[in-house]
């Protein structure tokens, strides 16, 4: 065996390392809510949430390819661009890991807009085109920071640190963006209409916080 082939084999080790470490964060908690309305939400997986004039919707778990497909085409009929839904995974996690760089853009933009999609499809007067299309052209602008915050190497370094130790000692750097703020492993967004989303991966450091910004 050369060491080409030992270093591939290391490699791939190491992302099944970083896979399992992930994964194994679902036996964890992670905190979601909406910033104004009093609706919390606790689960173990990654989560959607909106905030749509004064109604919260949260979405845990997987969010299906019914969700995420409504998702897609609101954003891409407000944007008037199209938008590549994500392939349906085991978590929106391990999704995105599998993604190539430029396509991970478009599968935040996709988990970002379930929960608001949730309450579109419940009512109609929930849909804010211009809320939408101001987040397509923020999160693609912003592209190279969102690839950043959903690394799978940050998925490695964020895990291994309890939930106790990430509320005493929130070590990790929070940026805005525009309508974006953007932390490790989560993203959300303040735009025009009354409107907020937040997507929050399951290993991000702010699993322990309600929105993406540990000074909340």
């Amino acid at each position: 065996m050369n060491s080409r082939q030992t270093t591939l084999i290391l490699f791939r080790a190491s992302i099944s390392l970083i896979l399992a470490l992930v994964l194994s964060a679902a036996e964890g908690k992670i905190q979601c809510s909406c910033p104004k309305i009093p609706a919390d939400g606790e689960g173990n997986s990654s989560c959607s949430t909106a905030e749509v004039n004064s109604r919260c919707s949260i979405d845990f778990n997987i969010f299906g390819l019914e969700a995420e497909n409504r998702a897609a085409s609101i954003l891409a009929k407000a944007a008037g661009t199209p938008i590549t839904i994500p392939p349906q995974g085991p978590s929106t996690v391990e999704t995105l890991r599998t993604l190539r760089p430029e396509q991970v853009v478009d599968a935040v933009l996709v988990y970002l807009a379930v929960a608001a999609g949730n309450l579109v499809g419940r009512d109609s007067k929930y849909l804010n085109e211009a809320a939408f299309k101001a987040l397509v052209d923020s999160v693609r602008k912003s592209s190279s920071s969102i690839g950043q915050a959903f690394d799978s190497s940050g998925a490695a370094k964020w895990v291994g640190i309890s939930d106790e130790d990430l509320r005493q000692r929130p070590d990790y750097s929070v940026a805005r963006d525009g309508f974006l703020l953007i932390a490790p492993g989560c993203v959300e967004a303040s735009l025009p209409g009354n409107t907020w989303v937040m997507f929050k991966a399951n290993w991000s450091p702010a699993r322990v916080f309600p929105q993406c910004d540990k000074k909340r």
